[in-house]
């Protein structure tokens, strides 16, 4: 509905004031746009001349300086007309000449150059004109084949006026192009503020005008009375008066408003009708719940919760006694806790779901707190459910006190105490019946493992005898199986042993009695032989000596052909080193002759950094100076290669007479050597035929040595094997006396006697009547062995032959 204000609309009055304002503003727009145009057209038209002539400058400086006009001057003064890396110098030179003068040309059409400018441009081209001046005097003295230096000392130029007059231009450019922008950006701000201030003060004698005829009749007032009617419906901080009207009155916004505002209550009414249902349903909930504010102030409490507390009201009461399940609401909740502010720490800080437990006597509550958030995020309050867990933690300490008795009954099998009994007193239900069969089982295994424990003691004891009984299944059965199988096996093989040891005994008194026999027959061979191998040695020294003189006669001729061969080497190397020589003495040259094209080149280096100094004036001084002594040290070190040329010339000459000299002498060393050669081979052979004589005769003195030495040591093997049976003996009684402390069955002992008897029935048949033949032939067929390794084999291989038994390989 549009509504109107002293006959005229809301929108009709915004709509005239927006046209007017938009009339002034854009006149006064149009009129600084305008203003603005013609100042930045000024300026980008002044910073284009700047501009223009910052490019020309630069182009100029660049034609002046390195690589163009100078360098090129400069280049063709060293170099001549052309060279590798560009074409005519003065081609180039003429063509850096003419750019200069068109730059100079085009600055000055850029704008009219102030005094300073023709000053400092007439400079640059008076240094310009002087440089072609030059540049034809240059060009007529090459033409005559003037040396470098002279066409050095006859032009000279300064450019010092140039360059000055280069960096002042560049400075007047910059301060002039400087000053004109910053006189007309001031005149431009000016003009801009002006029109600034005469804009705001039309727009605020017009906004003036709106807000009294807009805003203070047709807002203000019906604003202030929808305040008065807002202000009825909130009587007091616990009532809402949500049955008064907002009128409708104003202009079309506050129409709406009042409108909206009504529309608002009525939607407030709808949800707090929701929520009173929402309270009825959590009232008539199972659930146990609580309702606090911020500071923790019970707000609520639904019917289950109270019937709950009521309950357990009198097991509260021995803890709290001033507890009252019907006086709750208001209360805080601290006084369910004995350290409030540890509580009160806690849900300050909560912003999820938070379980805590509460222990009252007997009874146990678990208690899930979750916080309250209002629709702008903030925490106003919290939630609480209660439950009653006191059956769950029965449950759970009887199962801890079982899990805490399993525990110590494993540490303690553990260490080896089985047997272990669990305490069911104070458990029931499963958690009893489980204690019960673990008892049970503990038992059991406690018994089996007794059983077993006393017969492996008697084992340690030396008793075969006792087995393990008793019904067991399982892996204690295998255990019970595998351990009687054991013993069994164990009193079978050590009846075995007992038998085959006094056997042992008896064989090696018989042994004993034939080492003896064996060792007086073996003394007797060993004397004849020593008088052999006397008579031998005597023959073997007479044949030595003749054959060391002819060693010696062999070892003379040889060191004479050895020191004719080693000068004759001596001589060949000393005409290689003739030859090195004069090899080197050549490269000589050839480094001396490039040491005087390196003076050739310093030279014009000198004489290139002379001309560059003289370029310099007063400043390149000095470095002329120097260039002159390198000039003079260059051609120094032209003579003296020269002159070090010449004396190694002489020498390579000496050196040629020198290696043909060595090369004849050479020669005759060589024939010498032939001839001594030849005498050595004829000595050589006489000392070969008497060294084999004297082997002949040495090889059969050996042969006698060997013999004796072998006799000896099997008298000595004799007699160790004799002392090695009688150890054996004893130590074959000792094991007879150890094997009588074990008690074995007499159905074990029984059966390996039997077993011996078979044995020896279908055993091979014993010795030849004559052992000493028997026993010297093994020792004759292993004379290379050591005294130590025949005297194991003799020792050990009658044991290893007379125990060997199927019983061990099956024990």
């Amino acid at each position: 509905m549009q509504q109107t204000l002293s006959g005229k609309s809301t929108k009709l009055l915004l709509s005239l004031y927006l046209v007017i304002f938009l009339i002034i503003n854009g006149l006064g727009a149009t009129l600084i746009i305008q203003s603005s145009d013609n100042y930045h057209k000024n300026i980008s038209e002044l910073q284009a001349q700047i501009y223009e002539k910052q490019l020309i400058f630069k182009e100029l400086q660049s034609q002046m300086g390195y690589g163009n006009m100078i360098h090129n001057f400069k280049n063709f003064i060293l170099r001549g007309e052309t060279d590798y890396r560009t074409s005519s110098y003065p081609a180039k030179f003429q063509e850096n000449i003419d750019k200069i003068n068109d730059l100079i040309a085009r600055y000055q059409k850029v704008e009219t150059p102030t005094e300073e400018e023709i000053k400092e441009l007439l400079a640059i081209q008076n240094t310009v004109k002087q440089y072609t001046q030059q540049m034809e005097l240059v060009k007529q003295l090459k033409a005559e084949n003037a040396p470098i230096n002279y066409i050095d000392s006859q032009v000279v130029v300064d450019d010092r006026p140039a360059m000055n007059a280069m960096q002042d231009l560049f400075t007047h450019m910059q301060e002039s192009g400087s000053t004109q922008l910053k006189a007309l950006n001031k005149e431009i701000k000016a003009f801009q503020i002006s029109q600034l201030l005469t804009l705001i003060i039309v727009l605020a004698l017009l906004n003036l005008l709106a807000i009294e005829v807009l805003v203070r009749r047709g807002l203000i007032k019906p604003l202030i009375h929808l305040s008065e009617n807002i202000r009825r419906i909130y009587k007091n901080q616990d009532e809402v008066n949500l049955d008064i009207k907002i009128p409708v009155e104003g202009a079309k916004e506050t129409h709406e408003l009042g409108i909206y505002m009504n529309k608002l209550i009525s939607t407030v009414r709808k949800h707090m009708n929701s929520a009173e249902t929402v309270k009825h349903v959590v009232d008539q909930s199972s659930t146990n719940i609580m309702i606090a504010d911020e500071d923790l102030n019970i707000t609520y409490m639904n019917d289950s919760i109270l019937h709950t507390l009521k309950n357990v009201e009198i097991d509260i009461k021995k803890m709290l006694p001033h507890f009252k399940a019907d006086d709750l609401i208001g209360k805080n909740i601290d006084i369910f806790h004995v350290n409030p502010a540890h509580q009160r720490k806690l849900l300050k800080q909560l912003n999820d779901t938070y379980v805590a437990s509460l222990t009252l006597g007997d009874l146990h509550l678990q208690i899930i707190v979750n916080p309250l958030w209002d629709i702008d995020g903030k925490r106003n309050g919290f939630v609480t459910e209660w439950k009653d867990v006191s059956q769950e933690v029965k449950l759970e300490k009887m199962q801890t006190a079982v899990e805490n008795n399993l525990k110590t009954m494993v540490e303690k099998a553990a260490k080896g105490h089985i047997g272990e009994q669990i305490d069911v007193s104070a458990l029931d239900g499963f958690i009893h019946d489980l204690g019960a069969q673990i008892n049970h089982m503990s038992k059991a295994i406690a018994a089996a493992n007794q059983n077993i424990a006393d017969v492996i003691i008697e084992l340690s004891k030396g008793n075969l005898t006792d087995r393990v009984t008793g019904a067991f299944e399982g892996g204690l059965g295998e255990i019970k199986n595998a351990i009687n199988t054991s013993l069994d096996n164990l009193s079978s093989t050590l009846a075995e042993v007992n038998n085959t040891v006094h056997e042992i005994a008896n064989d090696m008194r018989e042994t004993s009695q034939r080492n003896e026999d064996l060792s007086s027959r073996i003394q007797q061979q060993a004397a004849s032989i020593e008088e052999t191998a006397a008579t031998m040695e005597e023959m073997t020294s007479t044949i030595r000596n003749n054959a060391s003189n002819a060693k010696q006669a062999d070892q003379l001729t040889g060191q004479a052909s050895s020191k004719t061969k080693q000068g004759s080497a001596i001589m060949t190397k000393t005409i290689e080193a003739m030859e090195e020589i004069k090899t080197s003495s050549e490269q000589i040259v050839q480094i001396i002759g490039l040491i005087d094209s390196i003076a050739f080149q310093t030279n014009l280096l000198a004489l290139n950094a002379a001309v560059e100094a003289a370029r310099a004036g007063e400043h390149g001084r000095g470095f002329a100076v120097v260039a002159g002594e390198v000039r003079a040290l260059a051609g120094k070190s032209a003579n003296a290669a020269k002159e070090i040329k010449d004396l190694i010339d002489r020498s390579v000459e000496k050196i040629q007479q020198g290696t043909k000299l060595a090369q004849e002498s050479g020669e005759s060393l060589t024939q010498i050597n032939d001839a001594i050669s030849q005498v050595t081979s004829i000595v050589a052979e006489i000392a070969s035929s008497s060294n084999e004589q004297a082997q002949g005769v040495e090889q059969l003195n050996q042969a006698i040595a060997s013999l004796d030495s072998n006799t000896q040591e099997n008298a000595l093997l004799v007699e160790d094997s004799a002392r090695s049976v009688a150890i054996i003996e004893q130590q074959t009684s000792g094991l007879v006396e150890r094997m009588q402390e074990f008690k074995i069955g007499n159905e074990f002992l029984n059966a390996a006697r039997s077993k011996a008897k078979q044995q020896k029935h279908v055993a091979p048949q014993a010795a030849p009547s004559q052992p000493a033949k028997k026993t010297l032939a093994p020792v004759r067929a292993n004379t290379s062995l050591p005294p130590a390794k025949i005297k194991k084999q003799e020792i050990i291989s009658p044991i290893k032959n007379n125990t060997r038994d199927e019983s061990w390989e099956e024990f």
